[in-house]
């Protein structure tokens, strides 16, 4: 019985860990496209700024090695990372600040 209560204590902190990550998702996706509207209305500004917010999303995600054990969640991460790095060089370019540019 001690054992099966540690178990399910294990399983509910992994899903609260989860549903945090989960949330943090959510919130980037939001950004990413509330700064694709923004970049497409011609400002670019907020489209950075949106876009700058979602990448420390994705770096934290990274950092914390939230989907190591996940390659398939790992390799999408990954790959929003460097979507949203190619983003904000591309409004930094539309800017006119192209060594913030070359940074990304």
């Amino acid at each position: 019985f001690e054992q099966s209560r540690i178990m399910a204590s294990e399983v509910t902190e992994a899903e609260a860990e989860a549903s945090k990550e989960g949330d943090k998702e959510s919130h980037w996706q939001k950004d990413e496209q509330n700064g694709k509207d923004a970049y497409d209305r011609g400002d670019f500004e907020e489209a950075a700024k949106l876009w700058s917010a979602s990448l420390r999303s994705v770096k934290y995600l990274l950092e914390k090695g939230c989907y190591k054990h996940h390659a398939a969640h790992q390799k999408e991460v990954e790959q929003m990372d460097l979507k949203f790095n190619l983003n904000l060089a591309q409004a930094k370019l539309k800017l006119g600040d192209f060594r913030q540019a070359i940074s990304y």
